[in-house]
Parts: structure tokens; C-alpha cells; sequence
């Protein structure tokens, strides 16, 4: 039997430690005949929708001025420009600030996700991608300073815009890691 310690790790009675590990096999065996809430059936997104970098439908949409005027998920291009001080085309000098909302492409999958019409019968399983280590780390920013988005540059139109993105909502959860 284990004993929990003051510090909230566990012991055996014997006093020795003891490693928690977890059994893979039995977890997969047990999750394997729950539904997945993670995907949600959508209409075929045409690939001009797709993010260059992720391959995945854009998320929040940006366009990038300064360079070769394409347009990536914000995570995805942001955080490339503020790791490797470039643009994926290969232009150095581009700043995260030279990024524009391409309100066009967001109203473009906007209108998809709403329509969920199927007659035509061309659906498949989708699944938001896992958010880049930079969003993550603009989410601790933005929790421990109580903000609910840390960029303090962003208007309160885009911040609407991120907030009624139902689609990507907290039921939907990464599917990679």
C-alpha cells in the first residue's frame, strides 16, 4: 500500500520510494470503445485554406506584408518569425508587427465551419492542431498577468473575432502531441 508524504509524493511502508508509471496497454485497452469528442465532422476544407506550415485549417489567419504576402495560421508564422528572425519564403527583417489579420480567409472558413452542409456527402473527421509552443507560453504570459490574450497591441475587434471562434472550443482538445 502506499503512503502519500507531506510533499504530496508516495512512500511504502517501509519507508522507500516508490515511482509511479503508468500502463499504457490497460489505458489504450480501456479508452479504446469511448467516442472521441476530439473530432467533429466538417465539410472538405479546400486547400487554399491550409496552412502552409501545419497543413491544417488556418487558425486566426495572417497575412504576411512584407514579404511574399501569403498567408499562415498566426501561431504557426509567429512563432517562426520570433524564433528564426525570417519568414519561411526566406526574408530576413520581418517582424511579427508586419503580420495583418487576412480577414478575408477567416471569413471564408468561418462560412464553412457554419454551414455544415453535407449533401454533397464529402465529409470527413477533423481535429484542431495543437496550439505552438508560443501560443502556449502567451497563455501562461496572459494568465499570470490576468489578461484573457497577452498581446497588448490587439484591438478589441480581433479580440471578438478569437472569442465567438466557437469551433475551437475547449471540447476540442489536440491530436498530436
Amino acid at each position: 500500500m502506499l503512503l502519500e508524504t507531506a510533499d504530496g509524493s508516495y512512500s511504502l511502508p517501509g519507508g522507500s520510494v516508490a515511482v509511479l508509471e503508468p500502463n499504457e496497454a490497460a489505458f489504450e485497452k480501456l479508452v479504446e470503445g469511448i467516442p472521441s469528442i476530439v473530432s467533429k465532422r466538417v465539410i472538405d476544407i479546400p486547400p487554399e485554406l491550409h496552412c502552409p506550415m501545419c497543413k491544417e485549417v488556418m487558425r486566426f489567419a495572417v497575412l504576411t506584408s512584407k514579404c511574399c504576402f501569403q498567408s499562415f495560421c498566426d501561431g504557426c508564422i509567429r512563432g517562426n518569425i520570433m524564433s528564426k528572425s525570417m519568414c519561411i519564403c526566406g526574408a530576413r527583417g520581418i517582424l511579427v508587427d508586419h503580420l495583418i489579420p487576412n480577414k478575408t480567409i477567416r471569413d471564408t472558413i468561418d462560412r464553412y465551419m457554419e454551414s455544415g452542409n453535407t449533401s454533397s456527402g464529402n465529409t470527413k473527421m477533423y481535429a484542431m492542431p495543437c496550439a505552438t509552443s508560443e501560443t502556449k507560453k502567451r497563455s501562461r504570459v496572459a494568465a499570470y498577468c490576468g489578461s484573457d490574450w497577452s498581446h497588448d497591441d490587439e484591438d478589441d475587434e480581433e479580440r471578438n473575432y478569437k472569442k465567438k471562434r466557437s469551433w475551437y472550443g475547449s471540447s476540442v482538445s489536440c491530436s498530436a502531441k
